[in-house]
């Protein structure tokens, strides 16, 4: 059922060396070897800080999760010139935004040849189109490029779902107000449609 995943976390020997180290608090501190005592209590948390961080690193592995891209200054400077509103938009709508941009980045696969302007043109797209609607697995999706016709077609699972435009100079979108783009619109209902 698990595949062996569980034998790379090593509980066996985490569990039994935290049990030895927790019972021996209490017994050390009745025969009044208090420094022992402090000493397993460290050694405790220092096996609990590294045997944590090795659990983790063995789950992402397990879930093959991704880290999600950070977006440096220059990338957000292009986000602002695509999404003019965006200055004005609240520092946490703005941290969404970032956000949900950086894990599209990290998690949709790529195809054809394109700029990391037309990946974001096309992403802002996506995102804004389902905004509101929670986050979407996007680890299903591909993205495919088309230099000489300058749109990229968007797959889930290997189904075509609709033709995204890289050429937008900007788009018009405010997280307060109803969208009333006719594009976000037509591509929020193709979304919801699967």
């Amino acid at each position: 059922m698990t595949n062996g995943s569980l034998n790379k976390f090593h509980f066996n020997f985490w569990l039994p060396f935290f049990a030895i180290l927790l019972l021996f608090i209490p017994v050390l501190i009745w025969q009044e070897f208090i420094f022992l005592a402090k000493l397993s209590g460290i050694g405790l948390l220092i096996g609990l800080l590294i045997a944590l961080k090795q659990w983790f690193a063995v789950a992402r592995q397990i879930n093959q999760r991704k880290e999600r891209y950070v977006l440096n200054t220059n990338e957000r400077f292009l986000i602002e010139t695509i999404l003019p509103s965006f200055k004005t938009w609240s520092k946490t709508d703005q941290t969404i935004l970032t956000d949900q941009l950086g894990i599209a980045l990290s998690e949709l696969k790529f195809s054809g040849e394109s700029s990391l302007e037309d990946k974001i043109k096309v992403i802002l797209q996506l995102i804004l189109a389902t905004w509101g609607d929670g986050y979407l697995y996007k680890q299903d999706w591909i993205l495919a490029f088309d230099a000489h016709a300058k749109n990229s077609k968007l797959y889930i699972k290997d189904a075509f779902i609709t033709e995204l435009n890289t050429s937008v100079a900007n788009i018009h979108f405010s997280p307060s107000t109803t969208t009333t783009d006719s594009v976000l619109l037509e591509l929020n209902k193709k979304i919801k449609n699967l």
